[in-house]
């Protein structure tokens, strides 16, 4: 699978609309975030938006997922998604990668609700962490859809964000964790080979 980015803002967008507007979001999201922040002195959108487990507020199960700690933890996720997001976006399809998407934020926000005393979760990172399980099913099962160096980028990115997600203070590992379950169970249930390797034959 070799993926064309484009030569422009105008055409990477064209061809990648879900992964596009993904980050378009989140990255508005980000500068209204430091705004408030800087006008508040305090993480106004985390507190208000984070997964909080001592309380059930429903918005926050889906809403986490646009706020990030600062530019850092923004960078590492969106880097990941400009990437890794139009690949996924061609093997699945739009409307199956939007359905991925939402899948991963809720199974995130669930396991985190349920097994983490952390408060103010917030990130994208589960989505992440999804995106690695769908590559790990194409792996196995759509084997010739993904060019070797594709695989190599991939693996690699995945170990150093599996090795990152035990050793960095402060990481959500259920978040991850969550995420990456969502990811696995979306590629079990959702998702066939004939599916993948028509969508990828069409695109290309």
């Amino acid at each position: 699978m070799e993926v064309n980015y484009g030569k422009s803002l105008k055409e990477y967008t064209s061809n990648y609309p879900v992964t596009f507007y993904l980050i378009a979001i989140n990255t508005c999201v980000l500068v209204i975030s430091i705004l408030l922040d800087f006008i508040y002195e305090s993480r106004v959108l985390k507190s208000l938006l984070g997964i909080n487990t001592n309380e059930f507020e429903p918005w926050r199960f889906v809403l986490y997922a646009f706020v990030h700690n600062g530019l850092q933890h923004y960078l590492s996720n969106h880097f990941f998604f400009l990437i890794m997001g139009p690949p996924l976006e061609i093997a699945l399809g739009k409307i199956r990668y939007v359905l991925f998407i939402i899948t991963s934020i809720l199974s995130t926000s669930v396991i985190v609700y349920i097994f983490d005393s952390a408060e103010g979760v917030v990130g994208a990172s589960g989505i992440g962490f999804g995106m690695m399980a769908i590559f790990i099913y194409l792996f196995v099962f759509v084997k010739h859809v993904m060019s070797k160096r594709l695989k190599i980028v991939v693996l690699a990115w995945t170990i150093i964000a599996w090795i990152t997600t035990f050793t960095i203070a402060g990481t959500s590992i259920s978040g991850h964790v969550g995420g990456f379950v969502g990811g696995a169970l979306f590629s079990l249930i959702a998702l066939n080979k004939e599916k993948i390797e028509g969508n990828w034959n069409r695109k290309r």
